[in-house]
């Protein structure tokens, strides 16, 4: 994962270079479609690792055996963050789209413009509000409390 953020971050570097120079519109095109190919194969390695990772947690709980231990709660909480962070992260993708339409159908003159800036940093606000109130830590004591055996008693 390094080599793609490294190549992503050296792309920028040129384009950003690129621009300041003042010839924006030609010769910085090469950087614009390195930048969007760069951006999509990180993109898409985050989503495999993800279904992977997925996968893996729910193959973990189906093969676990039935007298329920705190590492099954623990291996159920983090199948459904994964769950979350994977819808989350979904919307995080599809999130200009969705503003780009209703932008088109609700902005129909320059007066109504000034909707789409804060709608879109609204939804920023909202995925990532939503993501860390989910996986906000803390609830790990409360979900092996049941399984664990106090000698006390």
């Amino acid at each position: 994962m390094a080599t793609p953020l490294a190549s992503f971050g050296l792309i920028l570097l040129l384009q950003e270079a690129c621009k300041s120079r003042g010839d924006a519109d030609e010769s910085c095109a090469g950087y614009a479609l390195a930048e969007y190919v760069v951006r999509s194969a990180i993109l898409l390695i985050i989503v495999i690792a993800m279904n992977f990772r997925i996968t893996q947690a729910r193959q973990r709980a189906m093969e676990s055996i039935p007298p329920i231990v705190a590492d099954t709660a623990t291996l159920y909480s983090k199948l459904d963050q994964f769950s979350v962070f994977r819808w989350c992260f979904l919307a995080y993708l599809l999130s200009p789209t969705v503003l780009v339409i209703i932008e088109a159908a609700v902005v129909v003159n320059w007066e109504l413009a000034w909707i789409s800036i804060p709608l879109d940093h609204l939804s920023f606000l909202l995925i990532h509000v939503h993501l860390a109130c989910h996986l906000a830590p803390g609830g790990h004591q409360m979900l092996i409390r049941p399984f664990v055996r106090n000698s006390g008693m």
